[in-house]
């Protein structure tokens, strides 16, 4: 079922970005919403890899368990996914939506913790996240990428991440982190020209 999407005739020809394999998991979203484990785990195969990368570049550096975010991700869409509206593209929104969640609650129970328990300096020093660095680390490039992303101010590096890491479109992170479309560009581009300017220039300048 490749070239299916293709052959129907049914692609806005303006979209180029969007694969013939989309109008497969469409059907595998109304069969998942069924409870076919089967459909949900071709959805589940097609999202994980870069919902994981997502989740891993915005714990990069942390005390927060990214793997164990995403899994909790797929928990609750397991148990609310016949509960969902919409096509599959507003299905990913809404699983990348609920991992950007539970990550601000990760970050704020974690921020309690440190908090109540008065050892700031213990607290972080707990091993840094490894996997996270490993997930990255098989790919040289994209570490190195992450490594700058998250030095950007926090609005502009999440939206870089959901853009460019996670592969989203304007419409889809707008719809996430509650901004106007526009917003969302600025951001981009703003996050885009400090990257460019921070990795173009890498040991000319010491500033």
């Amino acid at each position: 079922g490749i070239g299916r999407g293709a052959a129907m005739g049914n692609q806005p020809s303006s979209d180029i970005s969007v694969p013939d394999v989309s109008d497969e998991l469409e059907d595998f979203l109304v069969a998942a919403q069924k409870g076919d484990e089967r459909a949900f785990e071709m959805i589940w195969r097609n999202l994980n890899p870069r919902l994981l990368r997502f989740a891993a570049g915005q714990c990069f550096g942390s005390t927060l368990d990214y793997e164990e975010i995403v899994s909790e991700t797929w928990i609750s869409a397991t148990r609310d996914m016949a509960k969902f509206e919409g096509d599959f593209k507003q299905f990913r929104s809404w699983i990348y939506t609920i991992t950007r969640n539970r990550l601000i609650d990760g970050v704020r129970k974690r921020d309690r913790q440190v908090k109540s328990s008065g050892e700031a300096t213990d607290f972080d020093m707990k091993d840094r996240s490894p996997q996270a660095e490993e997930l990255i680390e098989s790919d040289e490039a994209v570490a190195a990428i992450i490594r700058e992303i998250k030095r950007l101010p926090r609005a502009q590096s999440e939206i870089v991440l959901l853009r460019i890491v996670a592969d989203l479109s304007v419409e889809e992170t707008a719809q996430i982190v509650s901004k106007s479309e526009n917003s969302v560009r600025v951001l981009c581009h703003r996050g885009l020209s400090t990257l460019r300017s921070t990795m173009g220039t890498e040991g000319e300048e010491d500033e």
